[in-house]
């Protein structure tokens, strides 16, 4: 992140790996996770060196889910936002990569989806969340490692 200067702000929206998630991956067929990887290893790698097509989804939570453990290693950054989102936004979204169908809702239906998302994923203990969004600004204080 060296382009970014003092004070900068970097968002991320990235994948989930919640239990929901998990059992989406699985019958998709879809890249895998692994959840056993260590993130911040400047030797072992996070998914499998024989196939460099594969992802591991596992890697923002393993990032970021926690802070202090990503500050330790990036003493740089501060979070200002670090939070699950999405469950019924995210399966209705009609993907990035993969175009799949979806419905076309009018905005207030969305907000009220939005806010039902908020509730389901509070009550399910983040198990739901099929989305994280961060939010971390650089502080200028100590250089990227």
């Amino acid at each position: 992140m060296r382009l970014l200067r003092p004070n900068g702000i970097i968002l991320i929206q990235e994948i989930e790996t919640s239990a929901f998630m998990r059992i989406i991956l699985r019958i998709m067929r879809h890249e895998g996770f692994d959840e056993t990887s260590d993130v911040f290893s400047e030797v072992e790698p996070c998914k499998d060196p024989k196939d460099p097509g594969v992802a591991n989804c596992s890697i923002p939570k393993l990032l970021f889910e926690n802070e202090a453990r990503f500050l330790d290693h990036y003493p740089g950054w501060e979070f200002l936002h670090n939070r699950k989102v999405e469950f019924f936004s995210f399966l209705n979204s009609g993907g990035v990569t993969a175009k799949t169908r979806y419905v076309a809702f009018p905005q207030f239906a969305l907000n009220f989806i939005s806010v039902v998302d908020g509730i389901l994923i509070e009550l399910s203990g983040g198990a739901l969340a099929l989305q994280r969004q961060i939010i971390l600004r650089k502080s200028g204080l100590e250089p990227d490692k």
